[in-house]
């Protein structure tokens, strides 16, 4: 069987550290991490095993969250991303790095307690390219929070839940889930499940592990025969009870409610241990997981024979087990006796001179007893001149007094056929530079002193990266001193390709390195581009920016908690980012047509599409230009990218002249 083709790193990294991350709508999809970078990937938290979680910031709503007034606002700011179910599907989603959280999936949204997405969609994730939407009030963001919890839940599982409860918790908790039951005096305080309080800080995790084991003076009904599907039932319902409609409001649009992802047994278990699997019982088939270690590197022929090889067995982003072997002398390497599960999936890690390769994954099927995961190594350098920047995007928020606070995301190919790999562990690998009176640095996903080191001009990277193109991302931001003129300087440590200079409309910025890319509106506020070309490693960048944004296109302030954000950039960095990388990906596509497709570059100089619109001023030429591009798209001549773009720039340029004209 052919092995599936995914970033099998994020999971590797997942299931080395037997752990989900929990951190807001995001989990251990978060931006995928260059290649190689297991020792310093951003560190998963454990979901709690306690009856009672270690609590999150202090913060619930003052009145029951309202389900129904929350879908309203999720349609709105909400589905463009994570669509219409929450599943991670929307049409803007499609255009980042990584898919959306699924907010509407049971296994993902049973980890979090409601005060965890809310203080995401309060500050924002902007490694996840989603900005804070603290522009709802936070009665609003509430609501919001409710509804996208509703998304994972059935009638019917509310229904077999509330008759749980009625059978089982009624008389401690009260009928409502006020703590108010008839048996609750001769216990004592029992929680309530309409305190806010209480309830905003614990998952349908949390709630299930106390549920099944039981704490103080409840028994754990694991022991009296509750099955994960009544634990998973009598957590929604208990949900409901927090919300406004009660159980009415929580009923999904979905047909039907997610698989739960661990049996109640399993729920308060400790991390599966490595090297081992479950046993297999007789009626469970066995198979073989085999692949090959080749050596990519162009005349390289070293091989990791005698290692480690560890196979990762994971089930819903969940580790299961793991089991190790060594490469044989020829390459390959063999696992026996696999347990056939077709509900995990499985990948293959080794290490070689300094860095960790992976395989993609597998699944077995019905027809397949024996899965191929062959694992791609490359020899080794830590000369950092392999690497090039595809992009180097740089954002500038104004948004704090006398200070510009800047926004850099690198995106950098290896097309050495080497690994650049530290020459020692711990080590910096690749180097980066700031301007001259830049701040400390904070990073997306690392500190400086952990994965970034200091140097004197800047900091060092100490992950490896493997060949690619694109692979390897960095983002960081810093602040750098502003009053109302300032030269930007920076010295690149890499060959630079391209240069994106991204600044409010209203900024000036002068440098004889950038030519000006016209204004685009993002979410409703105007930012001015700049493309910049070609810069040679040990070359500086510079550019006079001066002014201040315009009145109605200045950033907002931002949220002064920032729990879940690596770097405070709030909206700006979060969304410009995302607009960034659109704009360099569109015109990678667009620039990938133009060479590929001569029919294409055909079609578009019949339309004019050569032609300066700048150089335009009859408005009627505009119109005829229009009407081209117009009559070559409907007859399939030209790709939708290409014609939009061209006719979203014509139409600016004709209402700029008719403007003139009328003036």
């Amino acid at each position: 069987m052919k092995p599936l083709r995914i970033a099998w790193l994020a999971l590797l990294v997942l299931a080395a550290s037997l752990t989900l991350a929990a951190c807001g709508f995001s989990m251990a999809e978060d931006i995928t991490p260059p290649p190689n970078a297991q020792a310093n990937a951003p560190q998963a938290q454990a979901s709690s095993a306690e009856n009672t979680p270690e609590p999150v910031p202090v913060v619930f709503p003052l009145v029951a969250p309202d389900p129904a007034n929350g879908e309203a606002l999720f349609a709105e700011k909400c589905t463009p991303c994570h669509g219409e179910r929450g599943l991670g599907d929307g049409p803007q989603g499609a255009q980042l790095p990584n898919p959306p959280a699924p907010l509407g999936d049971a296994a993902f949204a049973r980890q979090f307690a409601p005060a965890e997405w809310y203080d995401t969609l309060t500050n924002g994730r902007i490694d996840r390219y989603m900005p804070p939407f603290d522009s709802m009030s936070e009665g609003e963001r509430w609501d919001v929070v409710a509804y996208a919890m509703s998304l994972s839940v059935t009638s019917d599982s509310l229904a077999r839940g509330e008759l749980l409860y009625q059978e089982n918790c009624q008389r401690c908790h009260g009928e409502n889930g006020d703590g108010d039951g008839p048996d609750a005096a001769e216990i004592g305080e029992v929680p309530a499940f309409t305190n806010q309080a209480f309830m905003a800080q614990r998952s349908a995790e949390t709630m299930a592990v106390a549920i099944a084991h039981g704490h103080d003076e409840m028994p754990g009904f694991g022991e009296k025969g509750f099955v994960r599907e009544d634990l998973w039932a009598l957590t929604d319902y208990l949900r409901s009870l927090s919300f406004a409609g009660g159980s009415a409001a929580l009923v999904s649009q979905q047909p039907d409610a997610a698989t739960p992802t661990a049996a109640a047994d399993d729920l308060a278990a400790s991390p599966v241990p490595t090297d081992t699997q479950p046993s297999a019982t007789p009626e469970q088939a066995l198979g073989t997981i085999s692949g090959l270690v080749t050596n990519a590197t162009p005349d390289g022929d070293g091989l990791p024979i005698g290692e480690e090889v560890v196979l990762y067995a994971v089930k819903d982003m969940n580790p299961v087990y793991t089991r190790t072997t060594t490469v044989q002398e020829d390459g390959t390497f063999t696992f026996e006796d696999v347990e056939i599960d077709p509900h995990l999936i499985y990948l293959a890690a080794v290490e070689y001179n300094g860095a960790t390769y992976g395989s993609d994954i597998g699944m077995f099927t019905a027809e397949d007893t024996a899965i191929d995961l062959p694992i791609t190594v490359y020899e080794s350098t830590q000369d950092p001149s392999v690497l090039s920047v595809d992009r180097l995007h740089i954002f500038f928020d104004f948004t704090h007094p006398d200070v510009i606070q800047v926004v850099e995301l690198y995106v950098i190919s290896n097309n050495s056929g080497k690994a650049l790999v530290p020459a020692e562990q711990g080590e910096g690998v690749t180097p980066f530079t700031l301007p001259e009176g830049a701040g400390e640095p904070q990073f997306q996903d690392g500190v400086l002193g952990g994965r970034y080191l200091p140097t004197e001009d800047g900091f060092m990277d100490t992950v490896s990266v493997r060949p690619g193109q694109g692979e390897y991302q960095v983002l960081y931001a810093f602040t750098v001193p502003y009053d109302r003129k300032m030269t930007f300087r920076q010295t690149m440590p890499l060959d630079v390709d391209a240069v994106l200079f991204m600044v409010p409309d209203g900024v000036k910025v002068k440098s004889d390195q950038l030519e000006d890319g016209g204004t685009r509106d993002v979410q409703g506020t105007l930012y001015r581009t700049f493309n910049g070309t070609e810069i040679a490693a040990g070359g500086t960048l510079e550019a006079v920016v001066s002014g201040s944004p315009a009145a109605a296109d200045a950033a907002p302030e931002t949220a002064a908690s920032n729990n879940n954000l690596a770097i405070g950039l709030g909206a700006f960095g979060a969304v410009l980012i995302g607009a960034g990388i659109w704009l360099y990906r569109r015109n990678a596509v667009e620039e990938e047509e133009l060479e590929e497709d001569e029919e294409t570059d055909e079609a578009e100089e019949e339309a004019g599409m050569d032609d300066d619109i700048a150089a335009m001023d009859d408005p009627q030429v505009v119109m005829d230009a229009i009407i081209a591009l117009d009559d070559l798209y409907k007859e399939g001549e030209l790709p939708e990218d290409a014609y939009r773009t061209r006719r979203a720039e014509l139409k600016t340029r004709l209402q700029g002249l008719l403007e003139d004209e009328s003036a």
